[in-house]
């Protein structure tokens, strides 16, 4: 399987997941707004808006999928991506011992987001095991594909901070968490689950998300060198008129 073929599946289970993700949204404002009907004025706008940039996810592999050309992976990136990618199928191999434990089947929203990870999975695994490309096509400065990766890119940086938050943050969640629940008598849960869940949503959101990072990150720092170099030569050689 070559790249665009991948980038092409990814963006059926990129959509895919996004449908059940807005489906799980759905429902939630439902239960939320039959406990506080107040809060539907603002709960609803909140998650469509938080649907419709989750919507960049597909898109940007689609446009990944139609770019007429080759990309440049330097090899940080090349790791980067394999690295993530080794690590969802630890965290595939972890959920299914769990359902198996439990004799539980994922719901249709579950299976939706297992798909799509999986798809992001073998898009990572071929970016890593890609070879340097000899004449990478330059990426565009403007246009949709431009528009669409930094939408993304910038949209999944936020999410990938946001787990790494969670991730740093566990231990003194913790600690709020066992003290509320020793002051009302009730036992208190366990730091290895909450770390280890932590971990797995963190996993989850770089499989999902790392993809248009790097194809922007590798972007802004082509436009980065190419300003140094640009404002190098004409330091170099001033204007003497």
């Amino acid at each position: 399987m070559n790249f665009k073929r991948a980038a092409l599946i990814s963006t059926i289970g990129t959509a895919l997941g996004a449908l059940g993700s807005f489906w799980t949204a759905g429902m939630s404002i439902r239960s939320i707004t039959s406990v506080q009907p107040n809060w539907k004025w603002w709960a609803t706008p909140l998650i469509v808006a938080v649907g419709l940039l989750d919507a960049m996810l597909p898109l940007f592999y689609f446009a990944l999928y139609r770019f007429k050309g080759t990309l440049k992976f330097p090899k940080w990136s090349r790791t980067t991506a394999l690295l993530v990618a080794c690590a969802l199928g630890a965290v595939f191999c972890t959920e299914a011992l769990q359902f198996a434990q439990l004799r539980i089947f994922p719901t249709t929203s579950q299976c939706f987001s297992l798909f799509a990870e999986l798809c992001c999975a073998v898009s990572l695994f071929l970016v890593g095991r890609a070879e340097v490309a000899q004449n990478p096509t330059a990426l565009p400065r403007s246009g949709p594909f431009f528009a669409i990766t930094k939408a993304a890119g910038l949209w999944g940086g936020l999410w990938i901070a946001i787990g790494c938050f969670q991730v740093v943050a566990t231990p003194f969640v913790y600690a709020a968490v066992r003290h509320i629940a020793s002051g009302n008598g009730r036992p208190s849960p366990q730091f290895a689950h909450m770390l280890v869940r932590n971990i797995e949503k963190f996993v989850n959101v770089l499989c999902l998300w790392v993809t248009p990072w790097l194809v922007y990150t590798i972007q802004r720092r082509e436009e980065r060198a190419e300003s140094i170099a640009t404002e190098s030569g004409m330091t170099s050689h001033p204007d003497t008129a």
